[in-house]
């Protein structure tokens, strides 16, 4: 779709999966300097505009994209689809809240839930080595609550159904390798001066966005050079979908979703931001 718009595009298989080598990982800074090197490879490319090389991050991308773009003065502006600025443990922590808010869990057993799933969280996000005190307190209180059947098949349904022992045993084993868990791109964010548009679905599952909405609004108001889309009535991926009985039946890509892509490139790749 960028190709039959005008703009020239190359993609890649990340590290470890594809057709690509090396080893598989979610380190943010590994995944950003492999960008940085498709980057320069694209500096050495005739036909190619050195002076309007962007990145489209989408999902994971949201944190790589614009951690890339600091690495690099040749990345002159950067799209974001479907992604977060909060860590990877926030977005786990508010998916699991989401499946119990669907469920029709409310008021205090949501907030046991919550904290449940926080105890849950923050056990995974330091490798299994600190939380073990919170997090048995936590299972013990609410091991019989009628709303943990909602969190069957999740890290918090597993991790409440094994043994300390087995968790331990097999846990660290089921990490994503090299994901730093607390990575929040707010901080640079507010630092960054590379031009931005980002592209989010308002009823994302996988990447509840309502903070970084909020926190790009107030950049935005701040005077930093980064644009907003929020497309209603649209989960990951930019998918439209109708909803019975908490299940959402897909149907289509978020109107206009592609159309937003190929014009923020227009504005971005242009005389600077407008």
């Amino acid at each position: 779709f960028f190709v039959a718009n005008g703009f020239a595009a190359l993609t890649y298989d990340k590290r470890g999966s594809g057709r690509s080598e090396g080893r598989f990982t979610f380190d943010f800074e590994q995944l950003a300097d492999d960008a940085v090197a498709a980057v320069e490879h694209l500096q050495s490319v005739p036909e190619i505009d050195k002076r309007s090389i962007g990145l489209a991050g989408y999902s994971q991308g949201a944190w790589v994209a614009p951690l890339a773009a600091s690495k690099a003065e040749q990345i002159t502006f950067v799209v974001v689809s479907y992604g977060m600025i909060q860590s990877p443990a926030e977005e786990a922590r508010l998916e699991m809240q989401q499946l119990l808010v669907d469920a029709g869990v409310t008021g205090d057993e949501l907030r046991d839930g919550d904290e449940l799933i926080r105890a849950a969280v923050a056990l995974v996000a330091n490798e299994f080595k600190n939380g073990w005190d919170e997090f048995q307190e936590q299972k013990e209180k609410h091991r019989h609550a009628a709303w943990l059947e909602h969190l069957d098949g999740t890290p918090v349904g597993t991790l409440v159904k094994w043994p300390k022992f087995l968790v331990k045993l097999i846990g660290p084993r089921r990490l994503p390798k090299g994901l730093d868990w607390h990575y929040d791109s707010t901080e640079l964010l507010e630092r960054s001066e590379t031009p931005m548009a980002w592209l989010l679905a308002e009823d994302d599952r996988s990447a509840p966005n309502e903070r970084t909405i909020a926190t790009l609004q107030s950049l935005i108001e701040a005077g930093k050079p980064y644009a907003l889309t929020v497309f209603p009535n649209t989960d990951h991926g930019m998918l439209t979908f109708s909803e019975k009985d908490g299940e959402r039946d897909y149907t289509g890509y978020a109107q206009g979703y592609f159309e937003s892509e190929v014009a923020a490139l227009e504005r971005l790749s242009g005389s600077g931001f407008q």
